[in-house]
């Protein structure tokens, strides 16, 4: 703008046009908000552009930065602090994100990192935050109406230290000559998207509306400088969900809590190096997934639900799943699909615990493709039906139990042989093949019943009375909301009553409360009727909290009043306030585990013998089923 259009400005609502200072602010208030683009010529930065939002009084500006580095990869950032401050730290910041590059972090994580570089490079006074689900054109920060009030917030300052009463409305010419630009006509915006990669940003046009794609996209598709760009998208165009399974963050790697995480990572480098080198589409993803190749050609351009998140685990789970049906079996619509994987959900739900028995549930077995199809017709009809669906999936949730007592049976070694875990895993599973899913479920709800009354003659007899199992509490008092009143379950003996009242099996829970990472929680009213249990999870090595599962009597689903209480105590106990008490009891628990790896071989507990009589009781069970 004009300097002398600034002037006049500056004299008609301020009285004065001779104070330099004055016409400086009255020139910083009319661009409170506009966009900047920088080129660079350092070895970690290309360019810069950045959405800055300005204080109408204070030299303190709130900055939407896009950072293309010199290998092309876009970063977005949130930056507070001067303008000069922001400019003069974008290299450092660029050298810290071009070091982070390739490693799955949190963004927290990625955070600390940054300031830490500003820190040292000497730029402390800016603060950084790191803009998750970013775009590739930043939105824009405030709206017009916000615009508007912000600078009448900065002209009333002005008139108030000229002596000039304050206005209640921005006047229309001030508000004429404020322009928020439109980004994606802006010359900043044009200039900075002339710099992007053009095949990998025109594919972005097609499928997200241009500039709003998200930045995990495009980073993915002009990778490596642009130098793969072509190959990239013709491997998403032949497969369109491909590209969500190749972007998305699979959680366990960014948060870096699980081996298994690494694992999908090395699947989504594995697929990526053979698309970039041009290696035959088909056999390289099912290669790369372990899955066949006729699958994956199947469900090839076929539309899947627009509201799916599909990470790489993700469409593992729905390709296995397909292979597991035959061609006339698989779904023909977006509600099919659901439904499939709703399928597969509860069916592995059954499973769940083997995986501590084995790294990942090995779903290459191929009993578990017999099952799934031999218990598929009972898991369709009850599928037409929410609340019978629900009900049958809590009951394959419990029947985890007994599956994994009765593979423990079977893993006791013989006298005078070694344990075999690979055999029993097999035994097992072969058996279960022969079973329809009701003669599975009733086994399971006889299992569960058998334990119960195992729990009651112990206690009749005094069986735990020496040696009662304690373990650090993170809730030490009972904690109400509204009208329910929770307690976290501290020792076996408590354990083993909440079981008992409730005829489901907390009452073996003692083991993964004292060497695992569980916390068991009862819900009761203000005069102690008991209505319902939890268990809560420790994750990210002690640093928060989660539900497990949540059930009334007999498993059933836990009352709506209920499940907003525990959702509040989840909320009330991952509080900073308690974070040392959730890290105090996960050193306990680990160092416990320890001590109980050391000391495996000598353990004659009862505890020990009820384990095995669970695990004896599951496999005599499970016996008929070879006859």
């Amino acid at each position: 703008m004009a300097a002398q259009v600034v002037e006049d400005l500056a004299a008609e609502f301020c009285g004065s046009s001779a104070d330099v200072t004055l016409v400086r602010r009255f020139h910083h208030l009319l661009k409170l908000v506009h966009w900047e683009r920088l080129e660079f010529s350092d070895r970690c930065l290309r360019q810069a552009l950045l959405c800055k939002v300005c204080d109408p009084v204070r030299d303190i500006v709130r900055c939407t930065l896009r950072l293309q580095l010199q290998n092309g990869i876009l970063h977005g950032l949130i930056c507070r602090g001067s303008s000069a401050a922001i400019v003069d730290s974008l290299p450092a910041l660029a050298r810290c994100l071009l070091e982070l590059h390739g490693t799955p972090l949190r963004p927290d994580a990625i955070e600390q990192a940054l300031s830490k570089s500003l820190q040292a490079a000497g730029h402390g006074q800016v603060m950084v935050q790191f803009e998750q689900n970013s775009t590739v054109l930043p939105l824009m920060p405030v709206s017009a109406t916000m615009h508007a009030k912000l600078s009448l917030f900065g002209l009333n300052r002005m008139r108030q230290q000229q002596g000039l009463s304050s206005l209640e409305h921005l006047p229309q010419a001030l508000a004429d000559a404020i322009c928020l630009d439109d980004p994606h006509q802006g010359l900043a915006a044009q200039a900075y998207l002339h710099g992007l990669e053009a095949p990998a940003l025109e594919y972005c046009c097609e499928n997200f509306g241009g500039a709003r794609a998200p930045l995990l996209v495009y980073n993915f598709l002009a990778g490596e400088d642009g130098r793969y760009c072509r190959n990239r998208i013709q491997a998403v165009r032949v497969l369109p969900w491909l590209l969500p399974a190749l972007t998305e963050v699979v959680e366990s790697a960014q948060q870096g809590r699980e081996k298994s995480g690494h694992v999908w990572q090395s699947c989504i480098e594995q697929i990526q190096q053979a698309i970039d080198l041009g290696r035959p589409l088909f056999q390289s993803i099912a290669a790369a997934l372990d899955l066949p190749v006729e699958t994956v050609r199947w469900l090839g351009r076929r539309s899947l639900p627009i509201d799916w998140r599909l990470d790489i685990r993700r469409v593992t789970l729905l390709l296995r799943l397909l292979s597991w049906l035959a061609p006339e079996q698989r779904p023909v619509d977006v509600q099919g699909y659901t439904c499939l994987v709703n399928m597969g959900n509860a069916f592995l739900g059954a499973f769940q615990r083997l995986s501590i028995f084995e790294f990942t549930l090995d779903l290459r077995r191929p009993q578990y493709a017999c099952m799934f199809r031999r218990w598929s017709p009972v898991l369709a009809e009850a599928s037409a039906n929410e609340q019978e669906f629900g009900l049958l999936q809590r009951r394959l949730a419990d029947a985890a139990d007994f599956v994994s007592a009765a593979l423990a049976a079977l893993a006791e070694p013989q006298p005078g042989q070694k344990a075999n875990q690979e055999l029993a895993m097999h035994e097992l599973l072969e058996r279960l093949c022969k079973l329809s899913l009701r003669r599975f479920l009733a086994h399971s709800h006889e299992w569960h019943t058998g334990q119960l009354h195992i729990q009651q003659r112990e206690r009749d007899a005094g069986e735990n009375g020496g040696e009662l199992q304690c373990w650090p509490q993170v809730l030490t008092t009972p904690w109400r909301y509204q009208d329910v009143l929770i307690t976290e379950l501290g020792d076996s003996h408590s354990l083993q009553l909440e079981g008992l009242a409730m005829q489901h099996c907390v009452g073996g829970y003692s083991e993964a409360c004292a060497s695992g990472n569980s916390l068991v929680f009862s819900l009761a009213t203000a005069d102690g009727t008991r209505l319902s249990t939890a268990e809560l999870k420790l994750i990210d090595d002690g640093r928060e909290l989660v539900v497990c599962q949540h059930r009334a009597v007999s498993n059933g689903p836990a009352p709506g009043h209920c499940v907003v209480a525990l959702a509040a105590l989840v909320s009330y106990l991952n509080h900073p306030d308690f974070r040392m008490l959730r890290l105090e009891r996960y050193r306990i628990q680990q160092a416990q585990r320890r001590i109980q790896a050391q000391q495996l071989n000598e353990r004659l507990s009862a505890r020990v013998r009820r384990q095995r009589e669970f695990q004896t009781l599951a496999l005599r069970i499970l016996m008929p089923a070879r006859h």
